[in-house]
């Protein structure tokens, strides 16, 4: 296969585009929390009566606990599969990389193209971040409906 610039130009930028993926969605993932716990605090502020605003309140905490739980499972665990799949898609791409004899001081003129560093393309620690920001953001949304929701 001769060397190709424009192939690995193609090929990078859709791998890039591949692995964008998991960020927009755990970026779903917090607006929905978001606004569904407001709904729910939104809600409970219109009920008027003592009795049916007691129960609405343990109605709403416990709601919004329960979604935050389930949303935080359900978000760990795809971004768990999902990074042993971009983790070979990295590895796959540092291949594609070698074999353009990228990391190589002197192969395409005076600069080394990418420095060694890049060869752990795709096998970083950014799902964990993923969700420790979902788990701070939400257990902040969590803890702000439930004051909320009590003091209404």
């Amino acid at each position: 296969m001769p060397m190709d610039k424009e192939f690995l130009k193609i090929y990078f930028a859709e791998s890039q585009a591949d692995m964008r993926w998991r960020r927009d969605l755990a970026y779903k993932f917090h607006t929905m929390h978001i606004s569904i716990c407001i709904l729910l605090v939104s809600a409970q502020a219109l009920i008027y009566d003592r009795m049916c605003s007691v129960v609405s309140q343990i109605w709403v905490a416990t709601s919004v606990f329960v979604f935050t739980g389930a949303l935080a499972f359900a978000l760990s665990w795809m971004v768990y599969r999902e990074h042993a799949i971009h983790k070979t898609i990295g590895e796959c791409i540092v291949r594609v990389w070698d074999y353009f004899e990228m990391f190589e001081p002197h192969a395409y003129g005076e600069v080394q193209l990418l420095p060694n560093e890049c060869r752990s393309y795709g096998s970083g620690s950014g799902y964990r971040r993923a969700i420790t920001i979902f788990c701070i953001v939400s257990g902040a949304t969590t803890v702000i409906s439930f004051v909320l929701a009590c003091t209404l």
